[in-house]
């Protein structure tokens, strides 16, 4: 994994923490419901990016057989 990726990797995990913390809370409010949601939408594009860009790295996978 590039350096950039791991990093990006551990920031949305601790987005992710922070998310769940924030919906275990009753009390949380629409200003930090809305921040909690833009920096986990941030995140998710972030892990997206990660995904397509190794889905483009993988070989192409062999075509099943039909004998099977």
């Amino acid at each position: 994994m590039e350096p950039m990726e791991a990093e990006q990797m551990r920031d949305a995990a601790a987005v992710l923490a922070d998310a769940e913390d924030v919906l275990n809370e009753p009390t949380a409010g629409p200003l930090t419901l809305r921040v909690t949601l833009k920096q986990t939408t941030r995140a998710l594009g972030d892990v997206m990016r990660i995904a397509d860009s190794r889905g483009g790295r993988l070989p192409e996978a062999a075509a099943p057989d039909d004998e099977g």
